[in-house]
């Protein structure tokens, strides 16, 4: 699937989810891209997840799936929970992990904003919506904490595809 498929595809439930929820749909719309690979990623073809969203325990599926980590314990901590090095001078480790398995990519997006709005996790990015660097930088904290090019590479997804425009 090619970028502007992606977005075609998505804003639109992407800006009706966020706006119900108050969330920014072009961050949503960036992170969404990024975590499925455009829509190709294993997870988008096979679980309808776009979101990368890890399993909910009884409200959803699980679909296992290899996947990379970035860590902040020590080599022999990581390998102890049954993590594989792959880059141990980035902390980035692999190991098979349970998804949520999604009916379709709407059900996946209305999840990430009702998640976002409502699980304790996102209290202090929640408290930040009304500025949106401050948000992105608490909302990573949480997503993912130790990614360290995230942040930048949401804001050249919003920018590259002019994702801004769904915000108004």
């Amino acid at each position: 699937m090619e970028p502007r498929e992606f977005f075609e595809r998505v804003m639109p439930v992407v800006q009706e989810a966020c706006n119900r929820w108050g969330l920014y749909p072009s961050i949503a719309g960036a992170q969404l891209f990024l975590e499925s690979k455009g829509g190709n990623s294993e997870l988008a073809v096979n679980a309808n997840n776009i979101a990368g969203k890890k399993l909910n325990r009884g409200k959803f599926e699980p679909y296992f799936k290899m996947t990379n980590e970035y860590l902040t314990c020590t080599e022999e901590q990581a390998i102890a929970q049954g993590f594989t090095p792959v880059d141990v001078s980035r902390n980035l480790y692999s190991k098979p992990l349970p998804f949520n398995m999604y009916a379709s990519w709407n059900e996946c997006i209305y999840h990430y904003c009702e998640n976002i709005m409502t699980s304790k996790w996102y209290t202090v990015p929640v408290s930040q919506l009304n500025d949106y660097n401050n948000f992105l930088h608490a909302l990573i904290v949480v997503y993912a904490p130790n990614h360290p090019t995230y942040y930048d590479d949401i804001l050249r997804v919003v920018e590259q595809y002019n994702l801004r425009k769904y915000d108004y």
